[in-house]
């Protein structure tokens, strides 16, 4: 799948408003499940910083799921 850039989304926004947010996840316990700092995760989630791999393979771990379209949202954006 190809995202077009008008309806780009950072990968970290996405995760925000999708995952995030309707589960009520605790940032503070995610942020210590990836090996991150709060405020590195918080960067994350406002677009302010961009998908890293340990991040990646954090979230998949942590909500169970295959999230690798996430590293085409992030080349798109």
């Amino acid at each position: 799948m190809r995202f077009h850039k008008s309806i780009a989304v950072h990968p970290g926004v996405w995760v925000k408003d999708e995952l995030i947010n309707p589960g009520e996840v605790d940032r503070n316990i995610l942020a210590k499940c990836l090996g991150i700092e709060f405020e590195v995760l918080e960067d994350f989630l406002e677009g302010k910083y961009d998908l890293t791999p340990q991040i990646l393979v954090g979230l998949s771990t942590y909500f169970k799921s295959n999230l690798d379209f996430l590293t085409r949202m992030q080349d798109v954006h």
